[in-house]
């Protein structure tokens, strides 16, 4: 339960940094091309839906004996 807390926590402060808005970034940061913007938004969401999936399965796993 620790490390699932720690995930959320660790997710959650991810999630605000990737989707601040690109004004909140200077503008020679990486965070400031929109290309590399989108491809930060796409592993995050691939993460999350990961995480999302792992902490399901063993209330999942039984329905698929």
């Amino acid at each position: 339960p620790v490390f699932i807390g720690i995930a959320l926590v660790a997710l959650g402060w991810a999630g605000w940094r990737i989707h601040r808005p690109a004004a909140a970034c200077k503008p020679g940061d990486v965070c400031a091309v929109p290309r590399i913007r989108r491809g930060f938004r796409i592993a995050f969401w691939a993460v999350t839906a990961f995480l999302i999936a792992m902490l399901a399965f063993p209330y999942l796993a039984p329905q698929f004996l």
